[in-house]
């Protein structure tokens, strides 16, 4: 019992010198919670690693003394006062150097701004009016256009965001362009009397599609007020004849058959029926975005492509929008943006709220592009000169498993990863993709400023049908993909 008491008072007074020890630690001003919970080993490591820099004091001490010394130094020769004043100078120069390449870059913007207005307007009337009316047989896929540089008429594919010679065109788009100009030219030929317009199977190179398309722009000559004859041998082309001009009944079409002069049997007009249209539309009731993507061929898009070349289901997602868009013809953006700077209906209700989701996945290309290089391929190894045909397999191999990026294959082919292939000939390629742009000089952007980016390039409403159709591209090229 004695012990026990004896134990009782050394433990009271324990207790009574933990509380002063912790009253005097909470009272000092870096007194923290996280140290007073540490174990006897880490409050000795913290002590210790405290004493290691307060020994430091005193070279500290020297160091500010000799800057102190510098300074008082500078300041009794000027030197100091010398480097403001020309730091203000430098200041003053930055300005003005600003705003002299703020102005150049304004005016190159306007420059180009006025140069795209007024590009074709030193061309001749038949010439615009023959854009016009390739507009409205393509559904505004294709727009006429002129280089002067080379003096040549191009036609310019909205779907693929690119301009094609004449002798790239296929023969039904060819035949279109040709009939385009030849309906301007009669049409400024004409004096008061509308001439009429004799066709001779001009359907027969067209798909159903744009064999409508065509159709479409005769009869709506015809609702102009001309006249038009169209011959034809194909029992064929005259049932697309009779089923698109049903879609039409405010414009008189009437079917002769003219006899066979051999046998001098007529034709039964009525014997062939109408076909259906080669790529119907799919129906989009109850079907999900993804289920429609995978139903109409939505193909995959990347920030490569050109952005005229965005497939409408990327911008929309409603199937029921989508559908509304691909019956008028319109697949792409490029051909959705056409046909409303030409002042025609859009089918889609809130346009404004479309072009400016194709703004953002503009400005989202923009910066995820920056600091990549364009992809190689094997047509650009090829080109380099760099790369024989022994090594070409083997190289095209490597590019196509480093995705096309061109700084990781010239890695790989430093680090040796291709036998035999000289350390000149890697030189060699990696100073052509330099010069062409397949390797960019510029520091790629993080996510977050990709993301602040494309922010800025829109409203806030917007944002969220914005990042919804990023999402959707990320998408769709997975599943092609997978």
């Amino acid at each position: 019992r004695p012990a026990y008491r004896a134990a009782l008072d050394e433990a009271a007074r324990a207790h009574a010198l933990a509380d002063e020890a912790g009253t005097r630690a909470q009272s000092h001003a870096r007194f923290t919670p996280e140290a007073a919970a540490l174990d006897r080993a880490a409050l000795a490591e913290t002590l210790a690693s405290a004493q290691a820099r307060a020994a430091r004091r005193d070279e500290w001490i020297e160091e500010k003394t000799q800057i102190q010394t510098l300074v008082a130094q500078a300041r009794t020769a000027d030197e100091l006062g010398a480097a403001h004043a020309e730091h203000a100078r430098a200041l003053d120069a930055l300005e003005r150097t600003y705003e002299e390449q703020a102005d150049a870059l304004v005016g190159h913007a306007l420059a180009d701004h006025v140069a795209a207005e007024t590009r074709d307007q030193h061309l001749p009337q038949v010439f615009k009016r023959a854009r016009e009316v390739l507009a409205d047989i393509t559904d505004d896929r294709f727009r006429l256009d002129f280089d002067a540089a080379s003096t040549a008429f191009r036609a310019f594919d909205a779907r693929k965001g690119r301009a094609f010679g004449l002798d790239e065109l296929s023969s039904g788009t060819r035949l279109q362009l040709l009939l385009a100009v030849r309906l301007a030219f009669a049409e400024q030929q004409e004096v008061g009397v509308r001439l009429p317009l004799l066709l001779d199977e001009a359907l027969a190179n067209s798909d159903d599609d744009r064999a409508g398309a065509i159709v479409e722009a005769v009869l709506r000559l015809c609702r102009q007020g001309r006249q038009v004859f169209y011959f034809t041998a194909q029992a064929e082309e005259v049932a697309k004849w009779r089923r698109l001009a049903a879609d039409h009944p405010d414009v008189e079409c009437r079917f002769l058959a003219l006899p066979d002069t051999s046998a001098l049997v007529a034709v039964d007009l009525d014997a062939t029926p109408a076909p259906a249209a080669s790529r119907p539309v799919p129906d989009p009731d109850g079907a999900t975005p993804a289920d429609y993507a995978a139903a109409v061929g939505v193909p995959p898009w990347t920030a490569w492509d050109d952005l005229d070349a965005l497939h409408v289901w990327y911008l929309l997602a409603d199937p029921v929008d989508v559908a509304a868009c691909l019956r008028r013809g319109y697949a792409t953006w490029g051909q959705l943006r056409a046909a409303a700077e030409r002042g025609k209906p859009s089918p889609v209700a809130d346009f404004d709220a479309l072009a400016l989701c194709a703004r953002a996945v503009a400005a989202w290309r923009a910066a995820w592009r920056q600091g990549r290089g364009r992809p190689v391929d094997r047509d650009v190894l090829e080109m380099s000169g760099a790369v024989t045909d022994v090594f070409i397999d083997e190289i095209t191999a490597l590019c196509g498993d480093c995705g096309g990026d061109a700084e990781a294959l010239l890695a790989c082919l430093d680090r040796g990863d291709v036998g035999r292939f000289q350390e000149r000939q890697t030189e060699r390629l990696a100073s052509f993709l330099g010069a062409e742009g397949y390797v960019s000089p510029d520091d790629r952007l993080d996510d977050g400023e990709v993301r602040r980016r494309v922010a800025e390039a829109v409203p806030p409403d917007v944002l969220d049908d914005a990042l919804a159709a990023l999402e959707r591209i990320r998408g769709r090229a997975e599943a092609v993909a997978g």
